[in-house]
Parts: C-alpha cells; structure tokens; sequence
C-alpha cells in the first residue's frame, strides 16, 4: 500500500448555497477513487495534507472521510491511515469470470 499524491486540485464552492464542504470534498475523493487517482489499498491523504490543500477545518475533512467509510470507499485504521478498499465493478465482474472458467 502507497501513499499517493493527486497533482490537480479541485476548487470549493465557498458561495451562498453551495452544498456543504464535507459534501464537496466526499464527491472530489470518491471521483479520484473512481477514476483510478487511489485504487484498492492506496492511503488517501492524511487528514492534515486534506486540510491544508483544501484550507478546511479538521471537523470538516473528518465527516468527508467519515462518509467515504460508511459509504463501503474507504477504510480507516487508528494510527495507520485511511486506505481505499473499493473497487470498480468492471474488476469484480472479471474476477467472477475468471474464477467461472476455472470451473468450465
């Protein structure tokens, strides 16, 4: 497992009714893991890089994380980091046809 760094930063939408900055950092990280930025068993960055490169409180790149856990992204391990435990469907499908074909 590596510890990457995302060259692009992603601006927040700071204006009036804009949705909530944990809402907007969440979106940013879960499209990053999509697209192959983090893949299965990469760390995300540390809650203090995310705070820095986003200029965010703490509180708010906790509830970030904190919903990329609960939503099945991310793992988070005391003292080690958040590592990212999803994986894109396509993966799994080829994994199931792979193991099939043994089968056959």
């Amino acid at each position: 497992m590596e510890r990457k760094e995302e060259g692009e930063t992603a601006k927040m939408d700071r204006n009036p009714g804009a949705p909530p900055l944990y809402a907007q950092l969440e979106q940013i990280l879960k499209q990053q893991i999509e697209c192959g930025t983090y893949k299965k068993g990469d760390f995300l960055p540390t809650e203090k890089e995310l705070m820095e490169k986003y200029e965010l409180s703490r509180v708010t790149v906790r509830q970030a994380m904190t919903n990329l856990v609960q939503s099945g992204y991310a793992r988070a391990r005391r003292g080690i980091g958040t590592d990212v435990v999803y994986e894109k469907v396509e993966s799994i499908i080829s994994k199931c046809r792979q193991h099939t074909a043994r089968w056959n």
